[in-house]
């Protein structure tokens, strides 16, 4: 059984990644290569990683759907609901093990690498 590295193994299982259609790692691992190819420093906004993974790993046409009748018609979604239809929410959802550890900064929908992420996911495995 392959062993992935003890801050992969923590992100694995993410719920709010369902639009891809595709194996939480690999989404997370995407979306980790996009932030980890700005400069460490720079910043990227919530918007731009979730476009550039919806250029690799195509949207499932429910989570479009979903998401242009929540804009649409400004419906109000629970708070626990958001991270499975909002991109901000899906994407701070997503990395919040990393924010919480002050890897990545969040500023309102800008993301700020404070460190090289490969590095982190280079570390032993459990």
């Amino acid at each position: 059984m392959a062993q992935l590295p003890i801050m992969l193994k923590e992100m694995k299982e993410s719920p709010s990644l369902w639009m891809f259609q595709r194996w939480s790692i690999l989404v997370i691992s995407i979306m980790l290569n996009i932030i980890d190819n700005i400069s460490t420093g720079n910043s990227i906004t919530v918007y731009n990683i979730f476009d550039e993974m919806s250029d690799i790993l195509p949207l499932d046409p429910e989570f479009i759907s979903l998401e242009a009748e929540a804009i649409a018609n400004k419906k109000s979604i629970q708070l626990p609901h958001r991270s499975l239809i909002f991109r901000k929410q899906v994407i701070h959802e997503t990395l919040k093990p990393l924010i919480d550890r002050g890897i990545l900064i969040t500023t309102g929908d800008i993301i700020i690498k404070k460190t090289p992420l490969r590095q982190l996911f280079s570390q032993p495995v459990e």
